[in-house]
């Protein structure tokens, strides 16, 4: 069988990010009892294993496991990895992976419990929307990238403030291009270009951006739209069909009447009347039709501005609650304008330019965090 090259480098992605077996408590899982490889989230860790048990540097654990930097030079997974309740599984390829766990609420006044971290359709159509804008955009996923140990550790800690047990895949796209984008709950890529020139705060800043993005369905939304939008369009071609084949109809009748004996005037009368029954329908509908036109007009003009100022607040308030300033997000807008990316955010990949204008949500951040502090 043959495959275009697009469809083939989504497969491989695709492949590439799948989840295996379901996740269980670190302190549960079957762990062997000798060398295999670990990852945390998606970071390779330089394991060796003691005893039947694996040993991580703790230079390279710390910052991702919350742990002391002052301590043995060697941390022992198992232990680390059931204290802070994360979950393993194996994946399809081998890997024993980590993933921390997400609090959601058990509805038992402010406790929280520990629930299952799981794929939704939403999380799935986000790993194959990435799949897709890497293959049509003939992107690389640059997967050993050094930063990326701290882009997981700062993402898992934003996504976790959703309250929402969905695995979040952290990607880093080699792009000179500042840029980065949620595409589906679960899925977000900055490029290489963009992580270089933030900070920390900034890095949050930018993340909690596109994590409300998912977390608030947005991406889902606009498809249900572009659903409706579909059958609006079907639903005029449909009418505009019966129209026609309603004169047409009109017009074969008048010559079955010519041939039955009615007089011309009598028939050309009867084939007016039925034509302008046809078009008193036609016209009644397509006022629906054209109220719903307005809407999705309406929809795709105000709406996508609207989510990236309500991502930008969002976005704001789940980096400050991971425990980063928060005024990252404008920092780094700010960094970005003054390195004269004036467009970033302006057009996503495969997109429209949706975001407003830098200064203007710079601006708008800024009277956020001024009323914030009061």
């Amino acid at each position: 069988m043959k495959f275009k090259a697009t469809g083939l480098c989504s497969i491989l992605l695709l492949v590439q990010l799948a989840w295996s077996d379901p996740a269980v408590p670190a302190a549960d899982f079957a762990w062997p009892n000798s060398f295999t490889r670990v990852r945390l989230i998606s970071v390779p860790i330089n394991c060796g294993w003691k005893d039947g048990r694996p040993f991580a540097p703790r230079d390279q654990v710390a910052r991702t496991l919350k742990l002391s930097e002052q301590g043995s030079t060697d941390v022992d997974l198992v232990e680390a990895l059931s204290e802070k309740g994360w979950l393993v599984r194996l994946e399809s390829d081998g890997a024993i992976v980590a993933n921390p766990p997400t609090a959601v609420a058990t509805g038992q006044g402010n406790e929280l419990g520990t629930a299952v971290v799981r794929e939704t359709d939403e999380s799935r159509m986000a790993v194959r929307n990435f799949a897709s804008i890497c293959a049509k955009e003939r992107k690389v996923w640059v997967k050993n990238h050094p930063k990326q140990a701290l882009l997981d550790a700062i993402g898992s800690d934003i996504a976790r403030q959703t309250r929402r047990p969905i695995p979040w895949v952290f990607a880093i796209i080699q792009d000179a291009e500042p840029n980065a984008a949620c595409t589906g709950e679960g899925m977000v890529y900055i490029t290489t270009s963009n992580l270089a020139l933030l900070d920390q705060d900034e890095l949050a800043g930018v993340l909690g951006h596109e994590i409300a993005h998912g977390a608030r369905q947005q991406l889902a939304e606009d498809r249900h739209e572009d659903t409706r939008r579909d059958k609006t369009v079907a639903d005029a071609e449909a009418l505009s069909d019966r129209l026609r084949a309603a004169e047409e109809q009109a017009g074969d009748q008048y010559y079955r009447d010519i041939r039955d004996g009615r007089s011309e005037s009598e028939a050309e009368g009867r084939r007016r009347q039925a034509t302008a029954s046809a078009r008193e329908h036609y016209n009644f509908s397509m006022r629906t039709i054209r109220e719903r036109a307005q809407a999705h007009k309406n929809y795709h003009q105000f709406k996508p501005q609207t989510d990236e100022r309500q991502a930008d607040l969002v976005g704001m308030r789940l980096a400050a609650a991971a425990g980063y300033k928060p005024d990252g997000l404008m920092r780094a807008l700010e960094k970005l304008q003054a390195a004269d990316f004036k467009n970033y955010g302006r057009r996503k990949m495969l997109g429209a330019p949706t975001h407003p204008p830098i200064g203007e949500r710079i601006k708008t951040l800024k009277e956020l965090l001024q009323r914030w502090s009061r």
